[in-house]
């Protein structure tokens, strides 16, 4: 009860955000079985659930809503991988159906933001909580709108200042951002990671905190740039390939470091031994050596051209961590 009652307080605190401009309705869009228990947490209301609501949500549920074969790759939707994805025309078509613009739309485990990147395309006010810190740092970056023009400045000296430190500290700063890990992170960090990855990372991540200190933006804008930023960092890591790391999969299954590694070059790192063996499955436990600031690269701008357009206050997204 009392963590049903804390995600009560949650709701209260992200609805009273909203009193300047309060929303005309709350459509709750989940899974959720409310026992009658727990519905005294809530006003006693027949407008909780409107016959012409229910008539409207009877008939969604008996349509087609197999999205497959949809294009799901726009707006923010694609910025960073997470499991258990659901396409965004699931929400897309509710949202449209049983809200209209200004209504305030609530996911209560929001996942990686799907449905508020929806709410927000269709004008609707986005809340969203969940108690997966990645999940809210994924959805405040897919919602917050950025200065494209900043984004790209800041992205091409990150990389480019990135490039010089490789050549002259790569190893320093990593032996630098060794004395901060403790036995188990540095055990972690050594199992899933080649020394020269390493490197680069620890390189391109000191590039992007000093954005917070170099930058001539409000700290606000610095913050957020920070935070794009060390998301494009992760999902470069966190992907279906394993990205970055020598995982084979990060994205959607317990990892597996491969067996067989080539460096970037094609060479042959370890594995000989499984070369040896006539392996029939050798392409599933085999994988090259990325480059660390091509994959950078290539991601952010990717998702800078996808990033949300700046919307009216009334409109802000508010996404809770409980």
């Amino acid at each position: 009860m009392a963590r049903k009652l804390q995600w009560y307080r949650h709701l209260c605190n992200a609805l009273s955000a909203l009193t300047e401009n309060p929303p005309k309705g709350l459509i709750l869009l989940d899974t959720l079985v409310m026992q009658p228990r727990q519905l005294s947490l809530f006003p006693r209301s027949p407008a909780i659930m409107p016959s012409t609501i229910r008539e409207k949500l009877i008939t969604l549920l008996a349509e087609d809503l197999d999205f497959h074969s949809a294009n799901s790759n726009y707006a923010s939707h694609q910025f960073h991988s997470f499991p258990a994805k659901y396409p965004p025309q699931l929400p897309q078509k509710f949202i449209a159906a049983l809200t209209e613009p200004g209504d305030a739309v609530l996911d209560p485990m929001m996942g990686s933001g799907t449905t508020l990147v929806e709410a927000l395309l269709a004008k609707r006010q986005p809340i969203g909580f969940d108690t997966d810190p990645l999940a809210i740092r994924i959805t405040k970056v897919k919602t917050t709108p950025l200065d494209k023009r900043k984004v790209l400045e800041a992205g091409n000296a990150i990389l480019t200042k990135a490039h010089l430190l490789s050549h002259d500290q790569r190893h320093l700063l990593r032996e630098e951002y060794r004395q901060d890990w403790d036995v188990s992170t540095a055990k972690f960090v050594e199992y899933w990671f080649d020394k020269e990855t390493q490197s680069d990372l620890c390189v391109l991540m000191k590039e992007i905190r000093r954005i917070s200190d170099e930058s001539d933006t409000q700290l606000s804008s610095a913050e957020a740039l920070v935070a794009f930023f060390e998301l494009v960092f992760s999902a470069i890591i966190i992907t279906k390939s394993g990205g970055v790391s020598l995982a084979l999969d990060l994205a959607h299954t317990r990892p597996h470091r491969a067996k067989v590694i080539y460096d970037m070059k094609g060479d042959l790192l370890w594995g000989k031994e499984q070369l040896h063996q006539k392996h029939s499955r050798l392409q599933f436990i085999s994988k090259k050596l990325r480059s660390v600031f091509d994959e950078f690269s290539d991601r952010f701008h990717r998702n800078v051209a996808n990033l949300p357009s700046p919307e009216p206050d009334y409109l802000r997204p508010v996404i809770e961590y409980g």
